[in-house]
């Protein structure tokens, strides 16, 4: 996998994801290097976090690493548990979903290595089944966009806080500021995995452009206006209902 990262890292967004440790020394499916390295049963996050740096300095690995909270939503979301590799194209469809590990891992590989193959060799994504559809695995739709965010802004050295309306169709809405007494129109909302991005325009015709990540009902990231170099930080929390 490290070997694929390093040749396809220029066309790909690579994440290996730790989630619940499979070979646990106390665990059902103990190995020996969990004995060796001393890995058990994570009790808590920062336990999680440090053993995945310890196996990511074993195996010598520089892919792009988060790791699963204690509640294991990831592991849940995409069936995961020992291991499983996905390909997910840019227009949310899935190219490749393996068998789980161990015995589904390797024939996942081979799958995912021909087809970025092929993507560099053509310049696009291979097609796909005219009925395949969108998976969910846990990703944030457009759709999850649509309602009413609280927003926090800070604008050089003042904190202030906002609120964005997101139409039903999520390609539309509105921002407000505490101290503005016109709202922005945003327009341009775009969602690829998890990377958002926004532009709005104020009443004043000044144009920001919002690019960020969105979670579970929150997104972070920066504001930046067009030809000003202004920067303005951001983050959002969706209100419940």
């Amino acid at each position: 996998m490290e070997k694929m990262y390093q040749d396809y890292k220029d066309i790909a967004e690579f994440r290996l994801v730790y989630i619940n440790e499979a070979h646990a020394a106390d665990g059902s499916w103990p190995v020996g290097y969990a004995k060796e390295l001393g890995i058990t049963e994570h009790t808590s996050y920062g336990e999680r976090c440090e053993v995945a740096s310890k196996l990511l300095d074993d195996k010598s690995l520089t892919i792009p690493t988060v790791i699963d909270g204690m509640d294991n939503k990831v592991n849940k979301a995409y069936s995961a548990w020992p291991d499983r590799v996905f390909v997910v194209r840019k227009d949310g469809r899935v190219a490749v979903a393996a068998g789980r590990g161990p015995w589904g891992f390797v024939p996942a590989l081979e799958q995912t290595s021909a087809w970025l193959k092929a993507y560099r060799e053509k310049g696009v994504e291979p097609a796909l089944p005219a009925d395949a559809v969108a998976a969910d695995y846990g990703m944030p739709r457009l759709a999850d966009l649509a309602g009413t965010w609280e927003l926090s802004f800070d604008i050089e050295d003042q904190k202030m806080t906002g609120e964005m309306v997101i139409g039903a169709d999520a390609r539309s809405g509105s921002v407000s500021i505490e101290t503005e007494t016109e709202p922005a129109k945003l327009h341009g909302i775009v969602l690829e995995g998890r990377a958002l991005r926004m532009t709005v325009t104020t009443p004043e015709n000044q144009v920001f452009t919002f690019e960020g990540t969105l979670g579970d009902g929150e997104f972070e990231g920066v504001w930046t206006g067009h030809g000003e170099g202004m920067t303005i930080a951001c983050s959002g929390t969706k209100k419940a209902g």
